[in-house]
């Protein structure tokens, strides 16, 4: 491979022959590509997030556990479902909350994602019941109606072709009374807000709450385009 190219200023390497490549890989529609590009940096990518003092993770996390989990603590099991689960973060970030709360119903997370290198981290933090390869814009989902809280964070770059479908699936795998925790860029948001309004007015989802928007890599210099790029968790009940 040639020499790397360092978009983030003094910090992480992105393992691509430069910015064009870069570009090319990380915003392909080619599911190959773009999994492939992830099988390669799997290794580095949580210390990547690292250097942009990515917050994502944590944020989302905090939503799950101040609105969703209060909601359903008197259930026998809460079922979580990672769409787009990486490196596995978001399941270890929920399973140390958990523990640090004290939280005794039991929760399972489960989780997929369509790089198998991704998932090859994940299984290594052990927080995951069931782990599975999946395009998520491929309907159906190989679940069910079967989820307390469904969450998909830092996926949405690679699905602005497709908002209608993952809305559809988001609800058709959520239980009533469940929730939907995805999280939204201010670059991306105009591709989700058609889908996302209607299923709101139609009574499928209630807005439960939303975060104010924060810059999704605070490290980055301002002359990184994605210096401005910011990010918002929403969280959403299902309502039938």
């Amino acid at each position: 491979m040639a020499a790397s190219q360092n978009f983030t200023g003094n910090k992480s390497t992105e393992l691509v022959s430069g910015k064009e490549e870069y570009d090319q890989r990380f915003y392909s529609k080619d599911n190959a590509v773009l999994a492939g590009w992830y099988d390669e940096i799997a290794d580095s990518y949580d210390g990547m997030s690292a250097d942009r003092e990515y917050p994502g993770h944590g944020v989302m996390v905090n939503s799950i556990m101040t609105h969703c989990m209060p909601q359903l603590r008197t259930n026998d099991k809460i079922t979580v479902l990672d769409a787009g689960c990486g490196t596995g973060e978001i399941g270890r970030m929920l399973v140390h909350a958990l523990q640090s709360a004290n939280e005794t119903t039991p929760v399972e997370i489960d989780g997929f994602d369509l790089s198998p290198g991704l998932l090859e981290k994940t299984r290594e933090k052990n927080c995951y019941n069931d782990l599975k390869v999946v395009d998520m814009k491929t309907l159906p989902w190989p679940y069910g109606e079967e989820y307390d809280i469904i969450c998909c964070n830092g996926c949405v770059i690679h699905l602005t072709d497709a908002p209608q479908i993952i809305y559809n699936a988001f609800a058709a795998n959520t239980k009533v009374g469940g929730f939907f925790v995805m999280q939204q860029r201010n670059d991306t948001y105009n591709y989700f807000q058609e889908i996302d309004e209607e299923l709101q007015n139609n009574g499928t989802f209630q807005m439960v709450d939303k975060t104010e928007l924060s810059r999704l890599y605070p490290s980055l210099p301002i002359e990184h385009k994605d210096a401005t790029v910011l990010y918002s968790i929403h969280v959403l009940k299902r309502m039938k």
